[in-house]
């Protein structure tokens, strides 16, 4: 098969094994006097979109286009921190006790819910971030996620993230800064072995990926203050450092990674800048003070759609016929379809009187596009849904391997990606064009976990790929976002929205949850309502494909809990529940263990005449 052995199951699946980061040396940050609360009332609202004058975000990264700015559109906002003083200074946003340290204020910003605000008080309960700004540098206020620090001048906020990140760029610089939890029945030492330490730590994967690791005299001097000292006021700051070699002298390639932590507590803070030049994370760690939290972190950003101006008639047909239609159109993967054998189809069809429309396949960065199994989906006339995966090694062994999305980063496989460009041009039918799914795990090789813990590099890589598509005139491409229904790693920086591009490079929204059985049958109600509780607020009005699901049979002997989970989930599509659901994709293959056993069985046993009933019955319902 072409798809990672290791499923994406919301319920009973094994503990996520994170990613990677590192350390080689601490410093000791102390707690700071919570702030005064205020009781100011008032409302805000900030608009929502891609990108902001003066900053432009590509990708993920932002780069600054002026400095003397003020301009706050969805979310990400520049600031006048820059030489000019603005007229109204908001002083009466300053409170003495986070200004040790500090040279004299000049002026303050307050940034309220992910947007700009030009007042001089808080409202508690907000998402509350403020800038002191002195002439040498200024201190950012986090208030909702409980820390303060100090910045260069030029560093600009961006948080339409604020729940998962808050992030500061100019044109050579992008500083991360994610509020992590250690999660329950973790202590922090195997956090660290499963999450950082194998990528960042690991000779293997370095020498396999051309990355370097950058040592410094700084970076030993820091070890020499490795203390110990686990009380609750003191933070141990661990610091690592890689270069992603063959990148262009322009890119920021240079990679600093701090984990700020305490082991009498359950929280700690990830620091991830990419730069193109050095960066004294130093300065910024010792400025860290742990506040008193006040306030909820919110989104201020919206994902809106927008259908492409230069599809074809067909393409076009297509898309709104699914995206309208009041009925969901199914579709199988199983191996005899990956090779172009549509026989599992036409069996389906003769057991259930259903005329299956989707065929799904999925391929390697060089595998190219599937001719076989689009020219007998096309003669069938059928639906084509294209899996492209970004990895050589078909996912099953990414923390040690050679990452293929890193070399596409690179621009390696170019010639691969203009191939498949060429290719789906020259198909001509609408194809449902799926990239690099479930990206938000630690179980693809094109995740951030496999790229340097950097969800930009997977954004970067899509955005390289829409351009290629563009340049070689493709207009029958329907793009679906897929990430897994469970952010794994479970960390912030691995949340589905920091891998999510801009909206004009995406059209439809994939969504993923299976059930394996070997913990029990949560109904297909029961896992959609959670993932709809993740992405209705931001996808509400997409059409939204199920690319790929399942029920198994647990150790293969729960046949009877599989169909009548089969039958209560047309049950529950029947009641109209889900309307934004527009395709669905049956997964038709097995998990196997290292020794060649099944440990997830979803193949589709059409012999299973009670199955293949709730199959015919449901599906005679819901059309």
């Amino acid at each position: 098969m072409k798809k990672g052995k290791r499923k994406s199951i919301l319920y009973a699946m094994t503990a996520c094994t994170l990613a990677a980061c590192l350390f080689l040396s601490g410093c000791e940050v102390s707690n700071a006097a919570p702030p005064p609360g205020t009781d100011a009332t008032g409302t805000t609202s900030g608009t929502n979109g891609d990108t902001t004058a003066g900053t432009t975000t590509t990708g993920g990264t932002s780069s600054t286009a002026g400095a003397n700015n003020t301009t706050s559109t969805g979310g990400t906002t520049t600031t006048t921190s820059g030489t000019d003083r603005p007229s109204n200074p908001l002083l009466g946003l300053v409170e003495n006790r986070y200004t040790q340290g500090l040279s004299e204020v000049q002026w303050a910003e307050l940034y309220e819910n992910g947007s700009r605000v030009e007042r001089d008080s808080l409202v508690n309960s907000r998402d509350n971030k403020v800038f002191y700004v002195t002439n040498s540098n200024k201190r950012v206020i986090n208030y909702a996620d409980g820390y303060l620090m100090d910045l260069p001048l030029d560093l600009q906020p961006d948080y339409s993230l604020s729940p998962v990140r808050s992030r500061y760029s100019n044109g050579d610089i992008v500083l991360t800064v994610t509020k992590e939890s250690i999660p329950e029945n973790y202590s922090y030492d195997v956090l660290m072995d499963e999450c950082y330490n194998p990528l960042l730590k690991d000779d293997e994967f370095i020498r396999n990926n051309n990355i370097t690791r950058v040592s410094s005299s700084r970076a030993t001097y820091n070890i020499n203050k490795l203390t110990g000292d686990n009380s609750v006021g003191s933070y141990l700051a661990e610091f690592f450092t890689l270069r992603l070699n063959n990148m262009s002298s322009s890119s920021k390639s240079l990679y600093n990674y701090v984990i700020l932590s305490n082991r009498a507590s359950d929280t700690y803070y990830f620091f991830l800048c990419k730069s193109n030049k050095p960066v004294d994370m130093k300065a910024i760690l010792d400025s860290f003070q742990v506040i008193e939290a006040q306030g909820e972190a919110v989104y201020n950003v919206s994902y809106n759609l927008q259908k492409p101006s230069n599809w074809s008639k067909e393409t076009s047909a297509y898309y709104d016929k699914l995206a309208n239609q009041d009925h969901i159109d199914w579709g199988l993967f199983s191996g005899p379809t990956n090779r172009g054998d549509l026989s599992d189809i036409q069996t389906f069809g003769q057991k259930t009187g259903y005329d299956l429309p989707i065929v799904s396949v999925y391929r390697h960065v060089w595998e190219g596009f599937p001719w076989t199994t689009a020219e007998n989906t096309a003669a069938s006339g059928r639906q084509l849904q294209f899996t492209y995966q970004f990895t050589d090694n078909n996912n099953t062994d990414v923390k040690n391997s050679h990452s293929e999305a890193l070399d596409v980063y690179r621009g390696y496989d170019d010639g691969y990606l203009y191939g498949v460009a060429r290719a789906i041009k020259s198909y001509g039918k609408p194809v449902l064009f799926r990239l690099n799914n479930e990206m938000n795990t630690d179980w693809t090789s094109y995740s951030a976990s496999a790229t340097m813990l950097d969800p930009d590099i997977f954004i970067d890589n899509w955005i390289r790929l829409y351009k290629i598509f563009e340049d070689e005139g493709v207009d029958n491409a329907i793009w679906i976002f897929n990430p897994n229904g469970m952010d794994c790693p479970q960390a912030k920086w691995a949340s589905f929205h920091s891998y999510m591009p801009p909206a004009q490079y995406v059209q439809m929204l994939g969504i993923t949850g299976y059930v394996t059985g070997h913990s029990g049958f949560p109904s297909f109600e029961q896992v959609y309502s959670e993932l709809e509780e993740n992405y209705e607020p931001f996808f509400g009005d997409w059409p939204w494909i199920i690319s790929e699901f399942a029920c198994g049979t647990g150790d293969q002997t729960k046949i009877k809990e599989q169909t009548q989970w089969v039958n209560d989930m047309f049950d529950c599509l029947a009641s109209g529940r889900f309307p934004n659901i527009k395709g669905a994709v049956w997964f038709s293959g097995n998990d196997y263990k290292n020794d060649g056993t099944i440990s997830n069985e979803f193949q589709l046993n059409f012999n299973n005449s009670a199955l293949m009933k709730a199959f015919r019955d449901g599906l005679a319902r819901t059309h």
